[in-house]
């Protein structure tokens, strides 16, 4: 089983424009999460604006075929559409930009071939090197594959904290990884 990961920084009108080419050019169908309480709904295209710019709604699924639903949990929907690609929503908020990610776990060949075709693009699409920095301790740790966008890299210039998914650090995006204090 191959796997596929990107952590990534992009502005959300950013991941919003590189999705819609995904869908568009693949042909898949969209699947949008919303948590507290879960729900997974099929969209079409014309409805990434509207998850986009509702909060509650923090993944969407691809799938090359029908999704099978109803789930009632991710991980239920993810064991029904075993070669779908994961995209968690990274947010714009008053605390700062959190961390988006691209995902995929399949066997599928097809799958994996349209997966990674989709992972060159996002890498096309970003730059790459962090480093993390506790909030705490001002520990620092290099973060070499992190990715990024131009806009992303834009608001961190411009003071907006570039949050990791989790922990008490935030990241600085674009520096020198060999001197990364």
């Amino acid at each position: 089983m191959a796997d596929l990961l990107i952590q990534f920084h992009a502005l959300p009108e950013e991941l919003l424009q590189f999705l819609r080419g995904i869908v568009s050019d693949f042909d898949t169908h969209t699947v949008a999460f919303r948590f507290h309480p879960f729900s997974a709904s099929e969209i079409d295209q014309g409805d990434l604006d509207r998850v986009f710019s509702d909060p509650s709604f923090r993944r969407l699924a691809l799938t090359l075929l029908p999704p099978v639903l109803p789930a009632s949990s991710g991980n239920q929907f993810a064991d029904q559409n075993r070669d779908g690609l994961f995209v968690d929503i990274g947010r714009l908020t008053d605390k700062g930009l959190t961390e988006s990610c691209l995902a995929a776990r399949t066997d599928q060949d097809q799958a994996l071939k349209i997966w990674k075709q989709v992972a060159r693009r996002l890498k096309s699409a970003t730059m790459q090197g962090a480093v993390a920095v506790n909030s705490q301790t001002g520990a620092t740790s290099r973060l070499p594959h992190h990715r990024y966008t131009e806009g992303a890299k834009r608001s961190y210039e411009q003071g907006v904290p570039i949050l990791p998914v989790a922990g008490t650090s935030k990241l600085r995006l674009g520096e020198a990884m060999e001197n990364p204090s």
